[in-house]
């Protein structure tokens, strides 16, 4: 495996040499840009750059992480010359035998140690404790409160998460959270399925627990929520009639009001759903009319993604232009909905437990090192002198 400088990845920035830089890691994506499920534009606009914090924060299946490793060229080391990148091994110079000796550990420094370590344990636990009582008290009034761009909470399964800094950078579009401003975000959250590097991510902007639990059937109905569900159902009605299609019909559907999409021999009008698509509406569109089992195979979907999926599902390819390829092994990615409901941190009887036993270690230490230990100190002094 090669290695590059900053300097040498910076160089391959377009479309016919393009190079990006993940969690230390260079990659060679320009065979691969055309086809990213994401659109090629996202890597071009990454070109010759590191794309760690964009990679992270979409979100990414086992196999595109699979996939990405097979593109793989080299390591990025900034702390070489260029004369020196093409190196594929690096020297390590092994430690002398006379370059270290064996010191005697001093007892004070020992128990210097162990009281240090014990006290910040101690002091780490009061904190979480008492962090437990502080952070987490909101009510539906004060929720509800902050329902603006400028001042965005949400509710999922309880928790109060403020998402005023991250709205515009939200995966499937800022309105999605401008609509949700202020309510409880749950049942939308759930339906559309998020990634495991969602979740993580999520939780870095929770602030707190709702005392008093919004109901998802209590929260405001808005008016693009019954727009949404009026669609949804005139669709179904629409399609009703014609279940079975041929691969041309689907390719040379013109409608503006259904994007149909082939996957794994159904059929999937996607046309309500471009708004709320997590990697966008201009993949759904690049589909229009084609089979997209293979990329979505590729990028791997959630189980809740799944089974929203049903709800978009208009009919079937005709028995002669099946493909009978059955869905990638492996393809659905682990996260399900059911996995994290009524997840809770630890609570405060926890955070007293562990203060209790840090404590009753420290004194327990100090009481035999005094015991036991002092009086052996003592002696062998006597003996010395």
């Amino acid at each position: 495996m090669d290695i590059y400088t900053t300097d040498e990845v910076t160089r391959h920035n377009n479309a016919n040499d393009l190079w990006i830089v993940i969690h230390g890691a260079v990659y060679d994506v320009t065979a691969f840009h055309k086809e990213h499920p994401g659109g090629e534009e996202v890597l071009l606009q990454l070109a010759g750059q590191d794309a760690t914090e964009c990679f992270d924060s979409i979100g990414h299946s086992y196999e595109a992480i699979n996939l990405r490793e097979t593109l793989k060229i080299g390591e990025l080391v900034d702390d070489i010359s260029p004369a020196e990148s093409k190196t594929t091994t690096t020297e390590v110079k092994e430690p002398m035998e006379d370059d270290w000796q064996y010191q005697e550990p001093k007892a004070e420094m020992q128990s210097q140690n162990m009281t240090f370590i014990c006290g910040a344990i101690a002091i780490y636990a009061i904190i979480m404790f008492y962090c437990g009582i502080i952070m987490d008290i909101y009510t539906t009034d004060e929720v509800t409160r902050h329902n603006n761009a400028n001042d965005l909470w949400i509710v999922i399964h309880g928790a109060v998460y403020d998402v005023t800094a991250f709205h515009k950078e939200h995966p499937g579009g800022e309105e999605v959270l401008l609509q949700l401003a202020g309510q409880d975000a749950t049942e939308c959250f759930d339906s559309i399925g998020h990634s495991y590097e969602a979740i993580n991510l999520r939780e870095t902007l929770k602030i707190g627990e709702l005392v008093d639990d919004i109901s998802p059937a209590e929260s405001k109905t808005t008016t693009t929520d019954r727009l949404y569900e009026e669609e949804i159902a005139k669709d179904q009605r629409n399609m009703a009639e014609k279940r079975v299609f041929t691969r041309s019909e689907i390719k040379k559907n013109d409608d503006k009001d259904k994007v149909l999409i082939i996957l794994h021999d159904k059929v999937y009008n996607v046309h309500t759903f471009l708004n709320e698509h997590p990697g966008g509406e201009e993949i759904l569109l690049d589909h229009k009319g084609k089979d997209g089992s293979e990329d979505f195979d590729d990028v791997g979907h959630s189980k809740d993604a799944m089974e929203l999926m049903k709800k978009y599902q208009v009919g079937t390819i005709d028995d002669s232009e099946r493909a009978n390829k059955p869905p990638r092994k492996g393809w659905v990615a682990g996260y399900n909905t059911n996995e994290q409901k009524n997840v809770r941190g630890p609570g405060m009887p926890f955070y007293l437990l562990m203060s209790g036993i840090v404590l009753a270690a420290s004194f327990l230490f100090f009481a035999l090192k005094k015991v036991l230990i002092d009086p052996l100190d003592d002696s062998q002094n006597a003996v010395d002198a």
